[in-house]
């Protein structure tokens, strides 16, 4: 499993606007539906899923970073959007910090391996402080995949 298995330089967003939990949820979903990533007839689906996932508990994982994602029987293989703030966005993370960089993820929903390694492989990058520094700073979709890229790289060979 590799990022560009589930993520390419067409599924990076950049500036997201809300300011706000759900705000975000929508603004991820309606973004995977324009780039093509899901049909818009699940668009409310996938929001429900995100929603009812985060109720659970927050995909807010600390240090600027969050993974809302969930599985539903009507999406047909794993895809994936990788979303900034540039403002950051209250998202009830667990240390109590703004969120700005996110990764949103769904998979069918009887299939958890390929889930569970691509949320485990972009845990392992956000782990680094030095990775989501540079994620806030890129540029443009390009420099920010191309990003994803090398911490894939170093950390996976």
């Amino acid at each position: 499993m590799k990022i560009e298995d589930f993520l390419s330089e067409n599924s990076i967003v950049y500036g997201l606007k809300s300011r706000d939990k759900e705000g975000v949820l929508r603004e991820l979903v309606a973004a995977m539906v324009e780039k093509g990533l899901i049909s818009a007839d699940l668009e409310a689906d996938c929001l429900e899923a995100l929603v009812l996932r985060e109720n659970l508990g927050s995909t807010g994982t600390g240090r600027g970073v969050a993974f809302p994602h969930a599985r539903l029987d009507e999406v047909s293989k794993l895809v994936g959007v990788f979303a900034r703030s540039d403002n950051g966005v209250e998202f009830d993370a667990i240390d109590g910090e703004p969120v700005y960089l996110f990764f949103c993820l769904f998979s069918p929903k009887d299939e958890s391996t390929e889930h569970v390694a691509a949320l485990s492989r972009i845990a392992k990058i956000m782990r680094s402080p030095d990775w989501c520094r540079f994620l806030r700073s890129g540029k443009s979709a390009r420099e920010i995949f191309e990003l994803l890229l090398e911490a894939e790289e170093e950390y996976f060979g």
